[in-house]
């Protein structure tokens, strides 16, 4: 079995090449659902049923936080450089090795080991 290898791009190492994306991306879901938790909670209204200004400013301050960070992570999506033509055919050429492997095998056993190196 192939372990994932750490991937560095300039001075932050990444775990693949979108692994800081999906972080973001939780963090943007985080921010929506606390700042719909605050809106819902009666805790944050008054007798009448008034948010309070703390609330207030809190859920908005959330929910322009979430729209600010989805804005930079889809401006940042296309920082990251692809796979380079040489990885592309590295990763190409590893693939049709292991199929010629399994094609060639005896046994099942042996078209077992094929992809474990």
């Amino acid at each position: 079995m192939r372990q994932a290898r750490a991937v560095s791009y300039g001075q932050l190492p990444l775990l693949g090449n979108g692994m800081l994306q999906i972080i973001g991306w939780l963090g943007c879901l985080y921010l929506v659902v606390k700042a719909l938790e605050i809106i819902a909670n009666p805790a944050y209204r008054d007798a009448n049923g008034m948010m309070n200004t703390a609330a207030i400013w809190a859920s908005l301050l959330a929910c322009f936080g979430a729209i600010g960070f989805a804005l930079w992570l889809a401006a940042q999506g296309g920082a990251f450089p692809q796979k380079s033509s040489a990885e592309r055919a590295s990763d190409e050429l590893s693939a049709s090795i292991i199929r010629q492997c399994i094609e060639l095998a005896k046994t099942p056993e042996d078209a077992a080991k094929c992809g474990k190196w």
